[in-house]
């Protein structure tokens, strides 16, 4: 896989265990994997048990670090999901 940054995942396997972490955890953390110097974290918008999006927040790495990206960002982005996926499930069509 191509290499971005050195932090990038360059091995399939790697991917995918990553990936399957992501779908055991509901949530997918980027630290400085895309770009030099910027973490993000990004939760799924899931109706009717398909993804049909996802919420991400991005920003500089030494803001974005520690229980901020791990714990609040999460949690936070989840209760803002949790309420959007609520008002497409039951808006008027």
């Amino acid at each position: 896989l191509p290499q971005a940054t050195e932090n990038t995942i360059t091995e399939l396997d790697t991917l995918f265990e990553e990936i399957e972490k992501i779908r055991e955890n509901g949530v997918a953390f980027n630290r400085e994997e895309s770009a030099a110097g910027v973490n993000a974290v990004a939760v799924p918008v899931v109706v009717d048990d398909v993804v049909i999006g996802a919420v991400t927040v991005s920003g500089p790495s030494h803001r974005l670090m520690g229980s901020r990206l791990t714990e609040e960002l999460p949690d936070e982005l989840n209760e803002t999901v949790n309420e959007l996926e609520l008002n497409i499930r039951y808006s008027p069509e």
